[in-house]
């Protein structure tokens, strides 16, 4: 049954244009037991199997998860073609970030930095109190930028960013 409905899901996904699906927070799959993250593998390789033409599977995991699962279930990870490791971000790639993040909903050109109303010293921080994670920056700037228009503050500076930490 359960092989029919991710047929018939894919299918759908193959008629609106879509060629992937991806499955985020795979590495709760290490919060179950052996015999269940067994079972549970063994039934995602099946449905790979099935479903081989014309699907791409994509699996967002925590690094020492992924090499578990891939060491321990070789049925499984021999189905696998590539594997991506991301890199931490860094603070140039921060840079670049939160200039896109702020350029999408700016009203007029912004003379000077383009971080504008981050601090490059706020941005440090907000690096590594995020611990280099992508979605957490993004969470952190925007709680920031509500604050400070709250608070009718210009400039985020790393007090302002620490008060908030």
């Amino acid at each position: 049954m359960s092989v029919r409905a991710f047929t018939a899901l894919k299918n759908l996904l193959l008629d609106l244009g879509y060629t992937g699906v991806f499955v985020d927070e795979f590495e709760s799959i290490a919060r179950l037991s052996p015999k269940n993250e067994q079972a549970t593998l063994n039934s995602i390789r099946y449905l790979m199997d099935q479903n081989s033409d014309g699907l791409c599977m994509l699996f967002g995991c925590a690094p020492e998860v992924w090499q578990d699962v891939m060491s321990e279930y070789h049925a499984f990870s021999e189905r696998i073609g590539q594997e991506v490791a991301l890199r931490p971000l860094t603070a140039e790639n921060l840079t670049e970030l939160v200039e896109d993040y702020l350029e999408r909903e700016r009203t007029t050109t912004d003379s000077g930095r383009a971080v504008r109303p981050f601090t490059e010293e706020s941005l440090e921080l907000i690096l590594q109190r995020s611990q280099e994670n992508i979605r957490q920056v993004l969470s952190v700037c925007s709680r920031m930028l509500d604050e400070a228009a709250t608070e009718d503050q210009t400039e985020i500076s790393t007090e302002f960013a620490q008060e908030l930490f």
